[in-house]
Parts: C-alpha cells; structure tokens; sequence
C-alpha cells in the first residue's frame, strides 16, 4: 500500500503546488484511513497550510463526524461520482472554509491465494480526489490499482 499511496500522494503533490498562490491557503484533509491522512500531510507543498480539526473518521459506523457534530456517511463522501459528494462537500465548507479539500480512501481491496501453495497476492486499489473549494470544482482525482506478486508474505 505505501507504494501506491506514494505515487498517487507524488502526484497530488504535484498539482498542488501548481494550482496555489505564493500566500498560504488552507486544505482540509480527509482520509478513509488514519495512515492514508498522514501520509497525505506529509506531501503537502509548504503553500498549503493543513487546517487542524478534531474531524474523527468512524470506521465501525462509517461515517466522518465534524467538529460541529455533523455526520457524513462515507458513501456521500467517498464517492467516485464527484456529483454524488456535493451535498457533504458544502457541509466542509459551511463548517471549516478551507481553499482546498483533499480526500483519499480505499477503493477496494483483494486478496488472492493459492492456499495448496501457500502463495498470497494482494490487490489494492486507491483514490485520492482534490477540489477547489471556492470555485466547487474537482481539480484533480487519481485511482491507483497496484498488486503486489504471489509470495508467502503477502
């Protein structure tokens, strides 16, 4: 997973420090997985300020709770339909006015075995979705499918 999130992270980066000003603007970021988030903090170009929030992801019920205590169902917001996510993105932007929302979660994930061999293969498959938030408008979305080879470490 760390491979694909690198590149598909190397990228956003990428558009990101194309698309902002020389002054700071704020991007909140919003991740499906706590590790996925942190890692998409660290690739931030420094013109991109992260917005602190006490925003908690609940996996067990599925939903990103707001600091206000508004519930947004993953499947509203992360959708590959960008349309899909509008009524969640303008809750973001009621609620905390960043100039950019970055979001990233996992598609899907596979496992393939060969369990006479022993052999295990992973499948993952990820997406990462950058919007302007002033303009309501995607800037850049990235799906990255990468599977790694038969082994008995999978």
């Amino acid at each position: 997973m760390t491979k694909i999130l690198k590149r598909c992270l190397a990228a956003v980066a990428l558009i990101l420090a194309s698309t902002v000003s020389a002054t700071a603007q704020t991007v909140l970021v919003i991740a499906q997985e706590h590790s996925m988030a942190e890692r998409m903090l660290q690739i931030l170009p420094p013109e991109l300020a992260p917005m602190s929030t006490k925003i908690r992801v609940d996996t067990e019920s599925k939903a990103v709770i707001t600091d206000e205590g508004s519930e947004i169902a993953f499947d509203q917001l992360f959708t590959a339909k960008a349309d899909s996510a509008l009524s969640s993105v303008a809750v973001l932007k009621t609620e905390y006015a960043p100039d950019f929302l970055l979001l990233g979660w996992v598609l899907d994930e596979k496992t393939e075995e060969y369990a006479s061999y022993g052999l295990k293969r992973l499948e993952l498959g990820l997406r990462m979705r950058l919007i302007d938030m002033h303009s309501g408008k995607e800037i850049y979305t990235k799906k990255v499918t990468k599977g790694t080879e038969f082994s008995a470490d999978a």
